[in-house]
C-alpha cells in the first residue's frame, strides 16, 4: 500500500529529525 510506504518514510524522517 503507498499509505505504508508513506508512514513508514514519515517515521524514519521524524526520527533523523529527532536525532539532529
Amino acid at each position: 500500500r503507498e499509505v505504508e510506504i508513506l508512514m513508514f518514510l514519515s517515521a524514519i524522517v521524524m526520527m533523523k529529525n529527532r536525532r539532529s
